[in-house]
């Protein structure tokens, strides 16, 4: 007991001149702890761990800042350690003029610092701003003329820092176009909208086909003319008053046919007779493409197209007038065979004629093969003699004598 004693009065005294505040540390079998990191979440107390956070002031840190209010921060940076082994804080309350973070728990700095404002975002702000809350505010412009980007639009000027124009009107539909060479396009007016792309008026429009073609004819040789067009209602297709007649230019129109009633056939079955219903005038073109074809004869009249001639078909038999009925088709006629037998046809006085066997000529003429009778044969007469024969009986014969 006495050695006990000696031993403790021997720790008071180690204790008082190397321990701090209440760490007491001793060796003894009932020991728990030597230091604090020997309690867990406790502290060493003379060798036993008592519930607690610290055994001296060192021990109680300064705690995170955390945030009262958005405008509040509390700050814990001096602490003490009580009796009761517990921590204690003297809490300062730190306004925030800008506002607390919550996640840091400290006071938000001036957003507006090291912040400059030159540049504004269009040039409907003053060049010269400042900052508020961090960011930049420019003073407007008001009245300046500007240029808001859109081609739809026009006087287009500053308003409280708004580029702002008049959007542009479409009230008159175009003048109908030709968008083909047989399509003519007439736009529908009031259904005009602006491209955004262009910046020109977009119209809906109908396409109509044109028999003879699409072409543009001058306003002045309209029905009615420039004037008439202009006082025409613009919901009707008219044209509006501010534009000037020299503006105007050709219009597109459905062309008429001008081969009506006109007739191009050259009377040539080897012609390809064509009207040009834009001009009315008539084309003959040339065949050649051996089409079958009529001359006009009777029995010679067919044939090929030619170089726009109706070539008739040669070698044909034919039968032609007279005495050498019997031909041959040649280049469109009925040309006689020559060499054939006739009869040919003499005088045997002035009153009367007779046949005699003869032979077709080439020219179609039927020549005799015996010379004719000759007139008042076996008459003498120093003379003229002239001979009829009344009935093919009676002979009459008559002498002029010289």
């Amino acid at each position: 007991m006495f050695q006990f004693k000696i031993t403790a009065l021997l720790a008071v005294l180690v204790c008082t001149l190397g321990c701090t505040d209440r760490e007491i540390y001793v060796k003894d079998p009932v020991v728990q702890c030597y230091t604090n990191d020997d309690c867990n979440h406790s502290v060493c107390v003379l060798g036993q761990c008592l519930p607690g956070e610290c055994t001296k002031d060192a021990d109680c840190l300064p705690q995170a800042p955390t945030c009262m209010t958005s405008n509040v921060s509390l700050l814990r940076p001096i602490g003490t350690c009580g009796d009761d082994y517990l921590c204690a804080y003297e809490v300062v309350e730190e306004e925030c003029e800008y506002g607390c973070n919550f996640d840091t728990g400290t006071c938000i700095n001036d957003p507006c610092e090291g912040v400059s404002c030159h540049t504004p975002p269009n040039p409907c702000f003053g060049s010269q701003g400042w900052c508020e809350n961090g960011g930049c505010v420019y003073p407007p412009r008001n009245d300046l003329q500007c240029d808001d980007g859109n081609p739809c639009t026009q006087n287009d000027t500053c308003s409280e820092g708004v580029c702002i124009g008049q959007q542009q009107e479409c009230p008159h539909a175009k003048p109908d176009a030709c968008s083909d060479e047989n399509s003519l396009r007439t736009f529908e007016p009031g259904t005009g909208l602006c491209n955004p792309n262009s910046g020109l008026c977009d119209y809906q429009y109908q396409d109509s086909a044109c028999e003879v073609g699409c072409g543009l004819v001058d306003v002045a040789e309209l029905d009615g003319g420039v004037q008439d067009a202009e006082n025409a209602p613009l919901e009707d297709g008219g044209i509006p008053s501010e534009v000037l007649p020299e503006e105007l230019g050709p219009n597109a129109q459905c062309l008429p046919d001008l081969c009506i009633d006109v007739d191009c056939d050259d009377g040539n079955p080897c012609t390809e007779d064509v009207c040009d219903p834009i001009t009315g005038t008539c084309s003959n073109g040339e065949l050649n493409d051996q089409s079958a074809c009529l001359t006009g004869a009777d029995q010679c009249g067919e044939g090929r197209c030619i170089q726009g001639e109706c070539v008739s078909f040669d070698n044909r038999s034919c039968v032609r007038p007279g005495r050498c009925s019997q031909g041959t088709c040649s280049s469109g006629e009925c040309r006689a065979t020559p060499g054939l037998v006739c009869q040919a046809e003499v005088d045997r006085d002035i009153c009367d004629d007779m046949d005699v066997p003869g032979h077709c000529a080439a020219t179609g003429e039927c020549v005799p093969d015996v010379p004719p009778p000759s007139q008042c044969e076996g008459v003498a007469c120093n003379g003229i003699c002239l001979q009829c024969t009344i009935f093919n009986v009676v002979p009459i014969t008559y002498c002029w004598e010289f």
